[in-house]
């Protein structure tokens, strides 16, 4: 079940979106991915695939929650980035920072068949760190404090099977302030969890296509657009 609270917001595809934080957090827990902690660049310029999940696994290994901060930027992925449960990922910046999946990523052409969403992902919200494909744990009804916040997806053309984001959590988890550019892929979402507010999908065969949530009762959307999906806004 889905309760849609407020559809407010007004977003346009080629409008910039508006930074949530704007500055730099003062936190000596967290992880900031930066090039001087990590072997990146913002510029879009080089995949940061490797480096983004090893931040998250830092995090993960080091205190079983916490945050990786993304400075403003543009950062390419080219495989599913796993998140596990407690962590989260903000952005920061005068803009927000934005992910790209690069054009023609390896797995993203067809239909995973063995996969429940048969889509592959961006990024997938697990229950726990991922050390291989084959042992990947879906996020569940204990699955809480993960997040996504003030950051931006791209999809790249020549990835007919891309979906953004996997969202199965639980309680006090969300995603926020994030403009999902679909495109060609898939869709944005799959699987919705808990509560997403200020976020806009653009393109996509659906914004959001979802089964019930993990813990089988309702989640919140507040501040939600949906532009130029070609099967449908939301399919549950």
């Amino acid at each position: 079940m889905i309760v849609v609270c407020s559809v407010s917001i007004l977003c346009a595809a080629n409008a910039p979106t508006k930074s949530f934080y704007t500055q730099k957090p003062n936190d000596s827990e967290a992880v900031f991915f930066t090039p001087d902690q990590f072997d990146i660049q913002s510029n879009g310029k080089k995949d940061v695939s490797d480096e983004l999940q090893k931040a998250i696994n830092q995090v993960k290994k080091d205190k079983n929650f916490g945050i990786v901060f993304i400075p403003e930027g543009t950062y390419v992925i080219s495989k599913t980035i796993y998140i596990p449960g407690a962590v989260r990922l903000i952005g920061y910046g005068a803009k927000r920072p934005v992910i790209v999946l690069a054009k023609n990523s390896p797995g993203f052409q067809t239909p995973v068949t063995e996969d429940k969403g048969l889509a592959k992902y961006m990024f997938w919200f697990t229950s726990s760190i991922v050390e291989s494909d084959k042992s990947v744990r879906d996020a569940g009804a204990g699955t809480f404090y993960s997040a996504l916040s003030n950051i931006d997806l791209k999809i790249e053309d020549g990835n007919p099977s891309a979906v953004a984001l996997r969202t199965h959590f639980a309680q006090h988890s969300f995603i926020s302030h994030c403009s999902i550019q679909i495109g060609n892929g898939k869709a944005g979402l799959f699987d919705v969890g808990n509560e997403m507010e200020d976020v806009c999908f653009y393109g996509g065969d659906y914004g959001i296509y979802t089964t019930k949530t993990s813990p089988g009762w309702q989640m919140m959307m507040t501040d939600t657009y949906f532009e130029g999906q070609r099967k449908a806004a939301i399919k549950s």
